[in-house]
C-alpha cells in the first residue's frame, strides 16, 4: 500500500515546494530589470523633508537594499534606523511608488524653506520631485509618502 502511494506523495511534495517562494527573493522580472544610473553612492531613492517648525527627515535606499531613515526633531531628539531591505521588499516599494504615480508629479520651483523632495532611480522610475511641504498633503503626493512610510515604519512627525 505504501509503495503504491509513494509516487503520489512525491508529486504532492514537489507541487507544494514549487509553490513556495523565498520571501526575500524578488520576481524574475525584477532581477533582470534595467536600472537607470543611480545617484551618488548607488542611491536609488532619496527622500528629504525640511520643516523649520519641527525639524528634518530623510530616507535613503541604496541599490543593494541598504537603507537609512533619520529624523532630527527641532530642539530635541535624533532618530536613526539603519536596515537592509530584501530584494522582494525593494521590489514591493518600487511597485507602490509606481502605483502612486510618484514620477508623474510635477515639481514646483520654490524658494520656500519647508520642502519635501523625492529622488528616484529605479526601473521605470527616474525622477526628481520637489514640492512645498504642504503640497505633500495632497492626495497623490501623500500616497507616495505613504509608500515610503510603509517601508521604514516611522510616524510622520510633522502635522
Amino acid at each position: 500500500m505504501i509503495a503504491r502511494l509513494a509516487p503520489c506523495f512525491a508529486l504532492t511534495l514537489t507541487l507544494a515546494l514549487a509553490g513556495c517562494e523565498d520571501e526575500e527573493q524578488a520576481s524574475a522580472a525584477w532581477q533582470v530589470a534595467t536600472w537607470p544610473e543611480p545617484m551618488d553612492e548607488d542611491v536609488v531613492l532619496d527622500w528629504q523633508v525640511r520643516d523649520l517648525r519641527w525639524g528634518s527627515e530623510s530616507f535613503t535606499v541604496h541599490r543593494d537594499g541598504s537603507s537609512l531613515f533619520q529624523a532630527h526633531i527641532e530642539g530635541g531628539a535624533t532618530i536613526a534606523v539603519d536596515r537592509r531591505l530584501p530584494p522582494a521588499e525593494l521590489e514591493a516599494l518600487h511597485d507602490r511608488l509606481a502605483e502612486a504615480g510618484c514620477c508623474e508629479l510635477a515639481s514646483v520651483s520654490t524658494s520656500e524653506e519647508n520642502i519635501g523632495q523625492l529622488h528616484l532611480r529605479m526601473p521605470g522610475l527616474d525622477c526628481d520631485v520637489v514640492l512645498p511641504l504642504e503640497q505633500w498633503d495632497d492626495e497623490r503626493p501623500d500616497a507616495c509618502e505613504d509608500a515610503l512610510r510603509a517601508v521604514h515604519g516611522r510616524a510622520r512627525f510633522r502635522q
